[in-house]
């Protein structure tokens, strides 16, 4: 008579504990196997139990691992997705996993709350702040992931930041030439979803000598069909001094007295 001595259970392993998904239509993978000499594993047991659905029969079972993708028609809902696994081998022995996967497929909202966008600013050394937030349930703001850019320069490390937002005082050295600039924020949460930013801003400092208005209006267009265009720069070359139309196309800006350049600029249209 030969028989055989089993005394330690199967193992099963399932999804990362903690880990995040993107889509709410994963595939979810179970691994397993029965510690050799062993009984070997009995398949018929295996069990999945998802968020307290009974999904076992669902799984495309093999030797070693079962799958299950998700379907369209049955999808997880953001936020945590507890998976419980269970298989026993021949001698009736159980192995058992429990592992919590975090479904999030929105990205963080970011606000540039200073300059907002469209402003015109009279000092060179204005406060930069934006604030971010992962909508709930999240995954969580990944802090690190930060970055930040005024025109082409990178100013990261310059700022303070938490989970919540991000500040950067700007002081004297650091005082930016009068005309138009662009700050960029970036952030991530943990789940990898990333957002972008933006905020067009002029710098306008008070004059220091006479001075006069520039006024006017931007638009394309014929004769018959004007058509006012919002959101172009318009930049003395020679003073510095810049304005951003409004939503019919008007702009205002002061300028030294005597003859003066200036270029018109918009991301739609060449110049």
């Amino acid at each position: 008579v030969s028989f055989v001595v089993d005394t330690r259970p199967p193992t099963i392993t399932g999804p990362v504990d903690g880990s995040f998904v993107t889509t709410t239509t994963p595939t979810l993978t179970a691994t397993y196997a029965d510690p050799t000499p062993g009984s070997a594993l009995d398949l018929a047991t295996f069990q999945a139990i998802l968020s307290g659905a009974d999904v076992s029969a669902s799984f495309s079972r093999t030797s070693t691992s079962a799958s299950y993708a998700v379907p369209a028609s049955s999808p997880l809902a953001d936020g945590p997705q507890v998976l419980e696994l269970a298989i026993r081998d021949h001698a009736g022995l159980q192995g058992h996993a429990s592992t919590t996967i975090h479904v999030d497929t929105r990205a963080p909202v970011v606000t540039i709350v200073s300059p907002s966008t469209g402003s015109t600013l009279p000092v060179t050394t204005p406060r930069l702040e934006a604030s971010f937030q992962d909508p709930t349930p999240g995954s969580g703001i990944a802090v690190l992931s930060f970055r930040a850019f005024l025109d082409e320069l990178e100013l990261t490390n310059a700022f303070v930041v938490s989970s919540s937002d991000a500040v950067l005082q700007l002081t004297g050295p650091q005082g930016l030439t009068p005309g138009a600039h662009t700050l960029t924020i970036e952030i991530a949460d943990r789940a990898g979803w990333r957002q972008v930013a933006t905020s067009s801003f002029v710098v306008s400092p008070p004059p220091t000598g006479p001075r006069g208005f520039i006024v006017g209006t931007i638009a394309t267009g014929d004769v018959c069909n004007v058509r006012p265009i919002s959101g172009a720069i318009v930049e003395l070359v020679n003073s510095g001094g810049a304005a951003i139309t409004d939503a019919q196309g008007r702009f205002s800006l002061q300028a030294p007295l005597g003859v003066t350049w200036f270029q018109i600029r918009h991301g739609g249209y060449l110049t």
